[in-house]
């Protein structure tokens, strides 16, 4: 899958979907439970300032791991977690991605992830989104599917 091609109308927007995020957050708590991990905190939903759902989890090695849904594109995505509302996200592996896949979720790499922006994949988003684009200068794919805009 490349991940530019998801840069839709409304890929870049908060977008919130009870029932998504709850298939999600369940698959969440599995994933963990089969690390050996934890999840360490409330969810939080997309609003001002950040455009995706987030669970952080506590890894069996003591690592936080944020995980995130961009529901507006059913995409799943793993960073170190620095802070909560940190911009400057650093990608990182989806543990049990085979969880995700079967709950019809797409999952996206670190690699995928970091690729460059280009022009003509935010030339497919609506108006405003390129409008925030332009304002906010995301560089890579990934800051823009998961992004920090307000």
């Amino acid at each position: 899958m490349t991940l530019g091609l998801l840069l839709v109308p409304g890929a870049t927007l908060p977008a919130v979907d009870a029932e998504l995020s709850n298939v999600w957050r369940q698959t969440v708590y599995q994933a963990a439970r089969e690390t050996a991990g934890s999840v360490d905190g409330p969810l939080r939903a997309p609003g001002t300032g950040r455009n995706y759902y987030r669970l952080d989890l506590r890894t069996a090695g003591g690592d936080r791991l944020a995980m995130m849904l961009n529901a507006a594109v059913r995409l799943v995505a793993g960073c170190r977690s620095t802070t909560e509302d940190s911009v400057a996200l650093v990608f990182d592996v989806v543990p049990s991605v085979e969880l995700f896949l079967g709950a019809g979720f797409r999952v996206a790499g670190p690699a995928e992830l970091q690729r460059p922006l280009r022009p003509a994949q935010v030339a497919r988003l609506s108006d405003v989104e390129r409008r925030d684009v332009a304002y906010h200068d995301p560089h890579r794919v990934g800051d823009a599917l998961f992004n920090w805009f307000d």
